[in-house]
């Protein structure tokens, strides 16, 4: 069998969550976001993006797609939100 590892997509490499987690923060902070706000709005518990900014959680959700949304897509990429 030549399955690909669904988190690095065979490349060996594990994703930067806590990088991606850090610029989320970062950029709901500027927007002026609280967490228990950003959790309400996406109806989630506030634990649930505290874990995501702390990279304990995987992005690849629906609910983790659905706060990129809300900072801002660019942010994944390093971009400006």
């Amino acid at each position: 069998m030549n399955e690909q590892c669904h988190r690095c997509r065979g490349t060996g490499l594990e994703p930067d969550w806590r990088g991606l987690g850090r610029r989320v923060r970062a950029a709901r902070e500027q927007l002026g976001v609280g967490l228990r706000a950003a959790a309400k709005r996406l109806r989630v518990s506030p634990s649930y993006i505290s874990d995501l900014e702390r990279g304990a959680r995987s992005w690849q959700g629906p609910k983790a797609r659905a706060l990129l949304a809300l900072v801002g897509r660019g942010v994944a990429t390093g971009e400006e939100p």
